[in-house]
């Protein structure tokens, strides 16, 4: 499989969803980005980025927020997306990524598809997606954390040589 950059697809993947975004006065953009590269299809990164960016976008209310962060943990390129949209209810948590399924209370609109194709395409990268709600004192929210392996695990590959 192909060497991708993770960052570039993130940031093109970003831009196009920009409009959508200032159509609802939502604040849309990087909290933290890093170049980091992965063994993936550039077309499927680009299908989950979107794919989650455009959920907290339309979860997200007008004059809301979405933060994107890509980065490198460990062995992992991380994407992390944090909305200030309402979360997903509980029970939904265990089921979003059904194919189909578009929960309880699914005033966004959707197929139900998408995070089931995020799912699918983040496991066969040998990733993993993490949804958790965001409870804090000044808000509510949703923060997807999708980790992939590096094409190169940082600090693995490098050697250092001495001069003598």
């Amino acid at each position: 499989m192909q060497e991708s950059a993770f960052d570039r697809v993130a940031r093109e993947a970003v831009a196009d969803l920009l409009p959508s975004a200032q159509a609802r006065a939502v604040d849309l953009g990087f909290e933290r980005i890093e170049s980091v590269a992965v063994r993936a299809d550039p077309t499927a990164l680009a299908v989950v980025i979107r794919n989650v960016v455009d959920n907290a976008l339309r979860h997200t209310p007008e004059g809301g927020r979405v933060d994107v962060h890509m980065y490198a943990e460990g062995t992992n390129a991380v994407l992390r997306v944090e909305d200030t949209g309402p979360g997903i209810s509980e029970p939904d948590l265990a089921r979003v990524f059904e194919p189909f399924y578009r929960g309880r209370h699914n005033e966004g609109g959707g197929t139900g598809l998408g995070l089931s194709i995020v799912g699918r395409i983040v496991q066969s990268l040998s990733g993993s997606v993490l949804l958790e709600n965001i409870r804090a004192p000044n808000g509510s929210g949703l923060r997807v954390a999708i980790t992939i392996p590096l094409a190169q695990p940082r600090g693995n590959n490098q050697r250092c040589r001495r001069n003598r």
